[in-house]
């Protein structure tokens, strides 16, 4: 299992998960699963699965879900505000003066 999808700012992009598709693997038994929810619990990186077939959900370390697919990162949101323009402009400029 490869590590997590990463944002711009290196946080875990949980959303890239949600939705997913994969296997889980309950006492020798390959469950097809969907993922419906994800967390970061003390450093852990989690995934909320809930079964193809029949119910319940269960939070899983995300190593132990087997994706079908690789996830894609997220866009990230559009700036909304001018004040949040000026910010992102500003921090970008210091950014290039201190390289």
């Amino acid at each position: 299992m490869n590590d997590p999808i990463k944002k711009e700012n290196g946080s875990i992009d949980t959303d890239a998960y949600k939705g997913m598709s994969g296997l889980v693997d309950v006492n020798g038994m390959k469950v097809s699963v969907t993922v419906t929810d994800t967390r970061v619990c003390y450093g852990r990186f989690d995934l909320c699965v809930v079964p193809k077939e029949g119910n319940g959900q269960r939070w899983i370390d995300y190593k132990n879900v087997e994706l079908s697919d690789t996830p894609k990162p997220t866009a990230e949101p559009e700036l909304s505000t001018i004040r949040e323009m000026i910010l992102s402009l500003t921090e970008k400029a210091k950014a290039k003066q201190e390289a």
